[in-house]
């Protein structure tokens, strides 16, 4: 049978060779091939499939068979495929490095490490070989590995775009901000329209506070596959920052929850341009962000949208009001839970007690690209509980991580969205937490809250100081080495036990 006339030629070349020397499996390696790189996995696992069959001695085919298999997330299998073919070819090169891509797949880094190393005496010049290296050790958060690495790569090619962008990530990674922008620019200068090296940039950039270059570079996220999940594709203008009186405007989240209730605060300035301003977010913060002022409306996702004549996703905003650190909108509280909300926690919690309350959290949400390094876990934490003359209090809602203790108040079974969250948080005297959610909650409210950040915070946590222009409320206690959350619950106790009531 011909295959139709609009495929892919190797496709076409191979699916013919194939058909007229059916016992020949150099033919059906080839079509594998060429299946692989249209992107026709299975249809290619079939093919090597059945080139092992004619051949069980293609090493070529093993390998072929493995690629397939790694792109369809099938590891274990990948894994096994490659050895097969390094048990008949020891010094195949390919082999060699992608067992090491299966490997770092199943979190067998170690085990990666040994095959990209056995694949570089092979291959010393080649430069994947060193960036897939870096990238495991990037994984096992052994930056210095990493970067040596990623120099390894550029010194053979100096303007390989991923390696210059890893590196430029890994050196962010070690708290050298000011040396990954160099290698921020040379991937620019590589490829100028590359949307992660812009990106990258705008992170670094913030976090060094340059806030009038970052938010420019922070658009570029628009461009990036991994944020098509978050593109809206309106047939209104996005905002820019210019007149909108008389219009109506759509604020929607794109992000996560601190994201939202981070920048919410920008609602009631757009209100003051003469703007009517709904807002669309996630459905747990509806209910808390219809009391927020300037608001016309709030929407969950999902529900339907009425008409409006241009919008803003909700991280866009600095950048449309131009944004800098002398210019952040701190009229906080911002966020408020309605009386009877408060009314209804401090009847839970008994809110008349003569003991300073304490409300904690450990641990982000578990799907977070840095959640490894942002959430201490209950064990560090725990501590804590060991204090005299105050109540702690969960504000654990998921991600719990056995945050269990005869001295941990947990009512959180209660709390059926930010609300509820707020209404806690409004009895409590004081909130210590992690990177999350309820940090940025317990500073719109204006609650004083005790921030427990890694050794290389988010952006928009800056660098060295104990503050946040952000939220006047926060203290925030810093990482002085990376991992090091033991000395930071240690700062924190000796804070608490000064302000005991």
């Amino acid at each position: 049978m011909n295959p139709p006339d609009d495929i892919d030629p190797k496709i076409r070349f191979y699916t013919v060779r194939a058909n007229a020397e059916p016992e020949n499996p150099e033919a059906f390696i080839g079509l594998g091939n060429a299946l692989h790189d249209a992107g026709s996995y299975e249809q290619a696992v079939r093919c090597f499939k059945k080139a092992l069959a004619l051949d069980p001695g293609k090493a070529s085919a093993y390998t072929g068979l493995g690629n397939a298999l790694l792109e369809i997330k099938n590891n274990d299998d990948a894994v096994i495929a490659y050895k097969n073919a390094l048990s008949i070819c020891p010094d195949m090169v390919e082999a060699h490095t992608n067992l090491g891509l299966a490997l770092s797949a199943k979190n067998e880094n170690q085990k990666a490490i040994e095959s990209f190393d056995r694949a570089l005496k092979l291959a010393p010049s080649n430069t994947r070989i060193h960036i897939n290296l870096g990238n495991t050790y990037m994984y096992m958060d052994l930056l210095d590995k990493a970067v040596e690495c990623y120099k390894n790569a550029v010194s053979i090619d100096p303007y390989n775009l991923e390696a210059c962008n890893n590196l430029a990530t890994a050196l962010k990674e070690q708290k050298l901000p000011n040396e990954a922008l160099t290698w921020h620019d040379r991937s620019i200068e590589v490829s100028p329209g590359y949307p992660e090296a812009h990106f990258n940039r705008a992170l670094t950039l913030l976090l060094l506070g340059d806030f009038k270059e970052g938010w420019k570079e922070h658009e570029w996220r628009w461009s990036k596959k991994d944020y098509l999940i978050h593109r809206r594709d309106f047939s209104r203008p996005q905002w820019d920052g210019s007149d909108v009186h008389g219009k109506t405007i759509l604020l929607h989240a794109e992000q996560g929850y601190g994201d939202t209730i981070q920048f919410i605060r920008y609602a009631p300035l757009v209100a003051r341009m003469g703007a009517k301003v709904i807002v669309e977010c996630q459905p747990a913060l509806a209910q808390l962000l219809k009391n927020t002022e300037g608001v016309s409306s709030v929407l969950q996702k999902g529900e339907r949208i009425p008409d409006f004549d241009m919008h803003c996703p909700i991280l866009s905003l600095p950048f449309a009001f131009k944004t800098d650190l002398s210019t952040i909108p701190v009229n906080i509280p911002y966020v408020k839970a309605p009386e009877e909300t408060i009314s209804r926690w401090g009847k839970i919690i008994g809110a008349g007690k003569n003991r300073l309350k304490v409300g904690i959290s450990w641990a982000g949400n578990p799907d977070h690209r840095n959640d490894r390094n942002r959430s201490c876990g209950f064990g560090a934490i725990s501590r804590l509980m060991e204090m005299q003359g105050m109540d702690f209090y969960s504000l654990q809602v998921l991600n719990k991580g056995g945050g269990i203790h005869p001295k941990l108040i947990d009512r959180t079974e209660e709390i059926n969205n930010f609300e509820d969250t707020a209404g806690l948080i409004n009895n409590l005297d004081l909130v210590v937490t992690v990177d999350t959610a309820i940090a940025h909650l317990a500073g719109a409210m204006n609650k004083e809250v005790w921030l427990m950040l890694p050794y290389v915070p988010d952006w928009r946590w800056l660098l060295a100081r104990e503050d946040s222009p952000w939220y006047p409320s926060m203290r925030i206690f810093r990482q002085a080495k990376p991992k090091d959350w033991g000395t930071v619950v240690e700062r924190v106790g000796h804070s608490l036990s000064s302000i005991k009531k």
